[in-house]
């Protein structure tokens, strides 16, 4: 949900949130929300060096950077607001912040994180009207290796798996048809089609055997 000012949320009897009006809504791949999960308890646990092996991991940091100065940095960033309640910390500063160091450090842009970033803008202005004295840090952790320890189970993975083979599955008629069109285009022996089929069937096969890895 990527708009969640306070005339879409409504709190239930029982205190649980109700969020409505989905039309602005964005969704983040499997890679991503591990990305995610695994850099939020690096940073829970202030463990910077971490945060910068996460980000070098991902390929979102320039060649040259120094890991040592970016987690240094980071730590500069976080350290001042770590433990704070929302009251006393301004998340628009600390992205503000964040993007400075984005600049620093080259770090290429994941547009995948837009609507994300956006939505914890709007959620923390909500959620200090609602309890400016809440620790959000406190309150996070659980959150992130619940999460952390559901993603691990072995039927995400078979999920997972499941979904990459369906992705492949509905690509097959285009990677055949194109095997085709080239196969044409220069005359090939008669078992060529077959080994095109073979070769796409075996691809499948492949992410299919992979949920049982």
């Amino acid at each position: 949900h990527a708009d969640m000012h306070p005339g879409n949320i409504f709190i239930a009897a029982d205190g649980t949130l109700v969020p409505i009006d989905f039309g602005i809504m964005g969704h983040l791949d499997f890679a991503d929300r591990l990305f995610l999960a695994r850099l939020l308890t690096a940073m829970l646990d202030r463990d910077y060096d971490t945060v910068a092996r996460l980000h070098a991991d991902a390929g979102m940091l320039g060649e040259d950077v120094s890991l040592t100065q970016f987690a240094q940095s980071v730590r500069a960033v976080a350290d001042p607001v770590m433990g704070k309640p929302l009251g006393e910390v301004s998340l628009g500063t600390v992205l503000g912040q964040i993007f400075q160091l984005s600049t620093r450090f080259s770090i290429s842009v994941q547009p995948q994180y837009n609507l994300l970033q956006k939505t914890m803008m709007m959620a923390e202005g909500v959620a200090r009207q609602l309890n400016p004295n809440a620790d959000m840090w406190s309150l996070a952790r659980p959150l992130a290796g619940d999460w952390m320890s559901e993603q691990a189970h072995v039927t995400r993975r078979i999920e997972t798996f499941l979904e990459e083979a369906l992705t492949l599955a509905s690509r097959l008629p285009r990677i055949i048809a194109a095997l085709e069109s080239r196969d044409h285009e220069t005359p090939p022996a008669p078992e060529s089609n077959n080994a095109a089929l073979a070769v796409a069937l075996l691809a499948l096969g492949i992410a299919v055997l992979g949920i049982f890895i």
